[in-house]
């Protein structure tokens, strides 16, 4: 049954007070979440008040957005401006940023502590060292400073919790962390007095001498579920103390922002009953955030992918959120020149002939559902429509002319199981296919048969760039000839994103059998969860070789 999509209405209902507010934070009713891999025409098209992305692409200094893309990413749809923050931690390093120098160890500078064991590559500081907060204000190269001189509304301060860290052996920290947050506020408000400061967790500190004055508002992760694990409900007591500070920050006149990373919908509609009631600000995103969640729970970039039997174009092809679901429709043309073996088992015939052609139209609808973020299955119903010719001068009375057969093809069990990591750049996809005896069609004319396909493939992406490396298993049993068959396979190719809306793809594979294949396939976004795509390939064997070409329409909702 199709879920409800979220309510942007009652998003739009939960008011909030101005008193205390700046004018522009007094009218964000929506916000938004995308720290990796981000795409400046998405931010720019997405209906969001407020949007927090990091300063650059992929944390390199080379790849900082310039103040253009800043301008174009601070304008809605509509052309009035929406409030763009600029991510920041300033609780740990990260050693993907520009300021990072390789030869860095643990202590080593003083000021760098140990790795964080739940983020690899982030780093404990001790935040009150000088060496550090060089690093983040105070000179051009400085984080802080390169923020606003970029032209971002604000910053969203993040880490302040590490404080957490250090207040069993220092228990001056909490105190330490409010110092630190009020200088870097005074130091930007000092420049750009409506410069926004907000501040990500560590709720605690509202309770501390002049941290409220110092900030504008503030974000809470997992408030509602995910503290302790993924799409859980975080722990009542953890919850309710959270709770209490937050409802003191609004009662302050502060904006209070929620992200929880959840996709099912009747736990968005939970939240979002709660977050009205205290005149928060929800918002709900993958935890990678590496892709923009739209206020209807869908995904602003394209995990359409295409669902192509044995053609499958890997890349962008990520499970869909659980509680979604993908429709695929397709039509696809191919035809075929290949050796054919004939076997009468009541005549005792076995003979081989060329086909002079096989061609095939195939209007197929594959169907899946997100039962997990990380799993999705349905079924694949095609019809086919075949013309098949075969060699009748060395063969005479196989058969008499051409046949030609339509009906069902063989219904397909899709499955597909997928793990990403690394804020989204790399990830690993299992897929299962199984093709149940229904192809009547086929049966005409070469005998019943099932088969079972098992994929794994790996995906890395550099930026706009991506690599697919594969492997594939394939079971093949004919039921006139009781014959079981496997074939290995494997592929590479290349994915590149052309711009906002464009991807182009190509790949190579082949199998043990000696058969190489190409493909390239073009797709479009029609909208954030709707493609068209364009594809067409050719396999090559030896003395048998085919064709193909296709259009596929893939929706997400």
């Amino acid at each position: 049954m199709r879920t409800s999509l979220f309510n942007i209405a009652a998003m739009a209902s939960l008011g909030l007070a101005t008193s205390g507010l700046s004018a522009d934070l007094s009218s964000i009713r929506s916000w938004g979440y995308y720290l990796s891999d981000i795409s400046a025409p998405t931010v720019a098209a997405s209906p969001y008040d407020l949007m927090v992305i990091d300063p650059t692409l992929d944390g390199e200094e080379s790849r900082r957005f310039t103040e253009d893309e800043v301008q174009q990413m601070r304008t809605k749809p509509d052309g009035t401006k929406r409030i763009l923050l600029a991510y920041l931690s300033i609780g740990e390093a990260e050693d993907y940023r520009g300021y990072w120098n390789k030869n860095w160890r643990p202590h080593d500078p003083p000021w760098l502590d140990i790795e964080n064991p739940h983020w690899p590559g982030n780093y404990r500081v001790k935040f009150w060292l000088p060496g550090w907060k060089q690093l983040i204000v105070g000179s051009p190269q400085a984080a802080l400073d390169q923020i606003l001189s970029a032209g971002f509304d604000g910053v969203y301060f993040d880490v302040l919790d590490t404080y957490e860290f250090y207040e069993p052996t220092r228990p001056t920290a909490a105190d330490e962390m409010v110092t630190f947050v009020r200088n870097l506020s005074a130091y930007a408000k000092n420049k750009r007095p409506d410069f926004i400061i907000v501040a990500q967790n560590a709720e605690a500190l509202v309770d501390r001498p002049g941290y409220l004055a110092a900030i504008d508002a503030i974000a809470k992760e997992d408030l509602f579920f995910g503290q302790e694990k993924e799409a859980e409900p975080t722990p009542a007591e953890d919850h309710a103390e959270s709770l209490k500070h937050l409802r003191k920050a609004r009662a302050a006149g502060k904006v209070v922002l929620t992200v929880d990373y959840i996709s099912k919908q009747d736990q968005r509609d939970q939240v979002l009953e709660e977050v009205s009631k205290n005149k928060f600000i929800p918002h709900f995103a993958l935890r990678s955030l590496d892709r923009l969640t739209l206020p209807n729970g869908t995904l602003a970039e394209s995990i359409l992918g295409s669902s192509r039997n044995n053609r499958r174009a890997f890349f962008y092809s990520a499970t869909i959120p659980a509680g979604q679901w993908r429709i695929v429709s397709r039509a696809e043309w191919s035809r075929s020149r290949y050796l054919y073996d004939y076997e009468d088992e009541s005549s005792g015939i076995y003979q081989s002939f060329a086909a002079e052609s096989f061609h095939e139209y195939t209007a197929a609808l594959d169907v899946t559902y997100g039962f997990t973020d990380w799993f999705e299955a349905g079924l694949s119903i095609p019809t086919v429509s075949s013309h098949f010719s075969p060699d009748r001068q060395d063969h005479t009375g196989v058969y008499g002319e051409p046949v030609d057969a339509t009906g069902l093809g063989n219904i397909r069990l899709l499955t597909r199981t997928g793990k990403g990591w690394n804020h989204g750049s790399d990830y690993l996809l299992f897929s299962g296919e199984w093709g149940l005896p229904t192809d009547t069609r086929r049966e005409d004319l070469f005998g019943a048969d099932t088969d079972f396909l098992f994929d794994i493939d790996y995906q890395h992406f550099w930026n706009h760039i991506g690599l697919s490396l594969g492997t594939a298993c394939e079971l093949f049993a004919t039921e006139s000839y009781h014959d079981v068959e496997s074939n290995l396979s494997w592929r590479a190719g290349l994915l590149a994103d052309l711009g906002e809306k464009t991807f182009a793809s190509t790949t190579i594979g082949g199998n043990e059998s000696g058969t190489v294949q190409l493909e390239a396939s073009f797709e479009i976004l029609v909208s954030g969860n709707a493609s068209v795509e364009l594809f067409g390939g050719i396999d090559i064997a030896g003395d048998d070789d085919s064709a193909y070409a296709g259009i596929a329409l893939t929706v997400a909702f």
